[in-house]
């Protein structure tokens, strides 16, 4: 019915998402080259944004899970691409379950690389890029600048501590660590 409604409006997000969503359910039952062609077929109908980034990346899960390691990887880089280009639409506009948080892409980026074997240091590095941004965004406070002009935001650093990956995390993130006054 979803289908039907879209194809009748001519809503290219809308059908973008739909498969986007058919490509999940495929993956999950282990139909992975099913799952590829899904999205392949999503991206028919949008080219640029968060969906069309989160479709590059189940691509990549997909193909990476076939053993295609280097369309996995030149999917992961157009999902990137994808998701930088300025683009918006009604659905984005709603958010919630329409919208790709960067720490959504760098998991789905980390989870297509952790099915490349050698890929595991990458891996790891998108996955923790992915908590990092995860508990930033859970964690945000926001302190006003100098200026007052502009709001920062800054996470607490006693908050990383009870990470899995708090040691490298704090290495990576301690340029950009504000401490409370």
């Amino acid at each position: 019915a979803g289908w039907a409604y879209a194809v009748a409006i001519d809503h290219r997000p809308l059908m973008a998402q739909l498969r986007l969503s058919l490509t999940d359910i495929t993956y999950w039952h282990d139909q992975a080259r099913r799952a590829s062609e899904q999205a392949l077929s999503g991206l028919q109908y949008l080219a640029d944004g968060p969906t069309a980034a989160q479709l590059h990346l189940k691509y990549a899960r997909a193909v990476a899970r076939t053993g295609e390691a280097e369309a996995a990887q030149r999917a992961i880089t157009a999902a990137r691409e994808a998701r930088e280009r300025d683009y918006t639409d009604d659905l984005l506009e709603i958010g919630g379950e329409f919208r790709l948080s960067w720490a959504s892409h760098h998991s789905l980026a980390g989870s297509a690389l952790i099915e490349i074997p050698g890929a595991e240091r990458d891996a790891a590095a998108e996955l923790e890029q992915a908590a990092l941004l995860e508990r930033a965004e859970r964690g945000r406070l926001m302190t006003p600048t100098a200026l007052g002009e502009q709001v920062l935001p800054f996470i607490e650093p006693a908050s990383l501590l009870d990470s899995a990956f708090s040691a490298s995390l704090r290495r990576a993130c301690a340029p950009c660590l504000v401490r409370s006054v």
